[in-house]
């Protein structure tokens, strides 16, 4: 809540409709705006234009009142878009930031706060490039996310991570993947994965001239092959795009050569 002095946390005590609320305590100064809430791993997280900020364990339960910055090293990086739109999955919350994406494990050893985002491929000079606007994770299998290209005014759907037997463990390996469809002229600004419909799971996402689109995701089993209602969209033209495979000249223009798929 926006007041005198800054951006404010307040705790509902009754709940419903008619709520009262109890004190607030100061989070940012007006100058630092507030605008996302998330819980991850039993404990709340607030984004602002400055970065991510934490309130102790402690202040919750009203003892003391104290918080944590989490990313002080971003606060020279200042972005309106700062953690709009942060998500959370399996064990990571995922925070765009400074025009890219990070994911932050609290317990990693090392660098707990690790950048992502689809620039941190140095082989990628196609047009699938951008901000991420919007994501939804799908169970525990994968993550969706959303890229606007603000200078091909399109977005992309990408998808990150898989899992995959390697001898009798099962391991997950992060990376992305995609992308999977193309929405151009618009900016998908939020999505959701939901079973409400019944029968399989549909990733649903908004976009900015307030259509809403939807896919049909596999029920059962991380292979889309599996499920007889996920189907090949065989109407828009697909492109295979290797970046990092160049058979040893990577000085050569390629967009002239043949690849073959077999």
């Amino acid at each position: 809540q926006q007041q005198t002095g800054g951006f404010f946390l307040r705790k509902s005590l009754t709940g419903g409709t008619d709520t009262s609320w109890g004190a607030g305590y100061a989070i940012t100064d007006r100058t630092n705006p507030a605008s996302e809430l998330v819980i991850f791993r039993e404990r709340l997280f607030v984004g602002s234009e400055w970065g991510l900020y934490a309130p102790t364990v402690e202040a919750m339960m009203g003892r003391s009142f104290q918080v944590d910055y989490i990313t002080p090293s971003f606060a020279a990086q200042r972005n309106a878009n700062n953690t709009i739109g942060m998500h959370t999955w399996n064990d990571w919350l995922f925070t765009p930031m400074a025009g890219s994406l990070f994911r932050y494990d609290p317990e990693a050893r090392e660098r707990n706060f690790l950048e992502m985002g689809l620039g941190t491929l140095s082989d990628n000079l196609s047009e699938v490039q951008g901000t991420c606007t919007a994501m939804a994770g799908y169970k525990t299998w994968t993550l969706f996310a959303c890229f606007y290209n603000a200078a091909e005014d399109a977005s992309y759907l990408m998808r990150w991570g898989k899992w995959k037997m390697i001898g009798a463990d099962r391991v997950f390996i992060p990376g992305w993947h995609g992308a999977l469809y193309k929405f151009s002229g618009v900016q998908i600004d939020a999505m959701i994965v939901t079973e409400v419909p019944g029968g399989n799971p549909r990733l649903y996402l908004a976009d900015d001239d307030g259509n809403i689109h939807y896919f049909i995701l596999p029920r059962y089993s991380t292979a889309w092959r599996s499920d007889a209602n996920c189907t090949f969209n065989t109407t828009n033209p697909g492109q295979v795009y290797l970046p990092s495979i160049h058979f040893g000249l990577p000085h050569e223009v390629k967009s002239n050569l043949g690849l073959a798929c077999k």
